[in-house]
């Protein structure tokens, strides 16, 4: 049995966003089924194109990660289209019990994919989750679309008694759907789903009269996205959903407070969606969503952003050529993501091709050897090549022998609709009022790798929107206004995305000079400061406001910093004497919180004991706090005894530490 309330909240929220994830493209659902529906026609003469036009508008439903249920049947279809035909027209046979069909469909695919196997069949993928999904295409009025992970999200959501089985059986399918039918039920006696429903569709659609589909369509809202809201409950550091809420923060404080390790501790937490705080934890590629830099007094622009770098030429000679900075490059890869999670299927397939025709074309070509020709006749080879640059050599030119050629230029013409004729063709183009040498050479390679053009091999797949979190340690000691220059705009958490494009100052280098930097919504940056610093006065008022300020006071992080010191009783003295100082540091008239000592400087006791940390890192710190007050040898007199460091004089603390 359902939980009927919880169902009703869940719809609650559906119905509030139904609008703008229709806009957003998840009707491609009711489009899918309009689709198959005009196109299935179990007689065709050529089943596989048949199927394949069937279903050209499932997206991702027949396809995910290394699963490829719908090319393996356009596959098998070629090798023997009556025996595939066989296998949907048994599979579509109502008359049937159902789970038999399945069984049968699997166990035919499995028979021709070792029948037919190329060498590359490694599988037949026709598993409970594409079967119900062509059961679904062809009976949209009876089935539903079952997967595993999201009905498992869906039940443990809505049902106390309904537990689906990761077995893969067709059994397990079937419970799905009677799980689901009770689901529709409640869906039905929305009136105001209908409506809305009804409000949106076409022609071009399904029209859903049994709501089987938009109760699939809550089903995948349930568990990608209303959990999702509320899995906000899951993290672990309580100041994550600060991070995810305000998308700038930065902790304040006193020194030794934990705030650098604090930072990494919510950026690992929100990088491994709430499954652990510890850095160290993430694999290798979620550390990539992760970068650490720390500012100090001669960082700057072209460190930050972007800027020009000595390199040397082919002829030996000294050039500059630009490069990205840490902030820059760091955005670049969340960028990409976010654009390649929200792109259109057709734009990745674009993308695609042409990333597969480049790397065919190198891998084919033999270095230094193959031969091509400009249109003036120059002859060239390709002598070296890598993820940013193609290395010409060109014997027959006395002014310049060799080239580079920037193999971005190249992927951006092959992504394009455009048909390049010629070279001023290039030239409009990337925007240039003249072409350059290079365009000639890029023109020449464009004509050879089109001749390779052929149906994209890769398979499309909807890339997950990742969170990206850039730490700034002692943010406030670098040059704020000079390091981020033009961002100050992007930074902003209400212009983040396209709106809040800019220029960079060396626009007019780039390949495209009209090109715009943004930073896109799942950029989080932290920053850290020590209150006392000197620089804190001059920190930029412009970038005070685009950030949240957040005070870790040195009483709050005492625990979890300690939790590395094994020894309870030492543990005990640490936090007694931390805490005695702490309140003698508050008694000073000139000094106030922001001057106490935070519990991370009592870390090197695993190296050291309790009088060198006073006397190698304590006092000279409290020293420079106090330097030049009237009362400065009274104030480290009390600071002593209060730590419990026996001298009183600092004559005797040098004698003892002799001692």
């Amino acid at each position: 049995m359902i939980n009927e309330e919880k169902l009703k909240a869940v719809l609650h929220s559906y119905k509030n966003c139904f609008q703008q994830r229709w806009k957003n493209g998840e009707d491609f659902k009711w489009k899918a089924i309009k689709q198959f529906q005009n196109h299935w026609d179990i007689d065709a003469e050529d089943f596989g194109e048949m199927f394949k036009t069937a279903t050209d508008d499932t997206d991702t439903l027949l396809v995910s990660g290394y699963s490829f249920p719908r090319t393996m049947i356009i596959n098998l279809a070629k090798a023997d289209k009556e025996a595939t035909r066989s296998m949907f027209r048994n599979l579509f046979d109502e008359n049937v019990n159902l789970e038999a069909r399945v069984n049968s469909f699997q166990r035919t695919a499995e028979e021709l994919r070792v029948k037919y196997d190329d060498g590359t069949w490694w599988k037949h993928y026709q598993n409970t989750n594409a079967i119900s999904t062509y059961l679904w295409l062809r009976y949209p009025d009876r089935y539903y679309i079952y997967k595993y992970e999201e009905i498992k999200a869906v039940a443990k959501e809505l049902s106390g008694d309904y537990v689906p089985k990761r077995d893969g059986t067709a059994a397990s399918m079937i419970g799905g759907f009677r799980f689901y039918d009770e689901i529709c039920e409640v869906v039905k006696a929305d009136s105001d789903i209908r409506n809305m429903l009804n409000d949106e569709l076409s022609d071009d659609y399904y029209s859903d009269p049994e709501m089987k589909t938009i109760t699939v369509d809550v089903g995948f809202y349930l568990s990608r996205e209303y959990l999702k809201v509320r899995a906000m409950d899951r993290y672990k550091n309580k100041y994550s959903k600060q991070l995810l809420s305000a998308k700038n923060i930065i902790f304040r404080g006193a020194p030794g407070t934990g705030k650098s390790y604090l930072a990494k501790e919510i950026a690992a937490d929100i990088i491994s969606n709430g499954f652990t705080k510890r850095y160290a934890d993430l694999t290798q590629e979620q550390k990539e969503q992760v970068e650490f830099v720390q500012f100090h007094p001669s960082y700057d622009y072209s460190d930050f952003v972007e800027g020009l770098r000595p390199k040397m030429n082919e002829d030996g000679s000294i050039g500059f050529e630009l490069q990205d900075g840490i902030f820059k490059s760091f955005v670049d890869k969340a960028r990409k993501n976010y654009e390649n999670h929200n792109k259109s299927k057709e734009v990745r397939e674009q993308e695609l091709s042409a990333k597969e025709l480049l790397a065919k074309f190198l891998s084919e070509i033999e270095f230094d050897k193959n031969e091509f020709q400009t249109i003036t006749g120059n002859k060239f080879t390709v002598i070296d090549a890598n993820d940013k640059h193609i290395y010409l050599s060109i014997p027959g030119n006395k002014t310049i022998n060799k080239l580079t050629l920037n193999i971005d230029e190249l992927r951006r013409m092959l992504e394009s609709e455009i048909n390049f004729e010629k070279v001023s063709d290039i030239t409009d183009f990337f925007g240039k009022q003249f072409a350059t040498q290079a365009y000639s050479y890029d023109f020449a390679l464009y004509k050879e790798i089109k001749k390779g053009e052929s149906e994209p091999q890769i398979q499309i797949v909807t890339e997950d929107l990742k969170e990206y979190v850039f730490i700034i340690d002692e943010i406030n000691r670098g040059e704020i206004s000079k390091i981020f220059g033009e961002l100050f705009f992007s930074i902003d958490p209400g212009y983040r995305g396209k709106d809040g494009e800019v220029s960079t100052q060396y626009a007019n280098m780039h390949i495209d000079p009209n090109e715009r930097f943004y930073i896109p919504e799942n950029v989080y940056i932290i920053g850290t400061m020590n209150d006392i610093d000197r620089s804190v006065d001059s920190f930029d008022f412009a970038m005070r406001r685009r950030f949240r300020f957040i005070e870790i006071k040195a009483e709050e992080t005492q625990n979890d910093i300690l939790q590395s010191l094994e020894n309870e009783e030492l543990k005990e003295d640490v936090i007694k004497r931390l805490n005695k100082l702490n309140e003698e540091i508050l008694k000073a008239d000139e000094l106030n919180e922001n001057y106490q000592i935070g519990a991370a400087y009592f870390l090197k006791l695993k190296t050291v004991g309790f009088d060198v940390l006073w006397t190698d890192y304590l006092r000279p710190l409290l020293q420079e706090y106090v330097r030049g007050l009237s009362n400065e040898d009274e104030l480290m007199r009390k600071f002593s005894e209060a730590y419990g460091y026996p001298s009183l004089s600092t004559g005797d603390e040098n004698e003892a530490v002799q001692d």
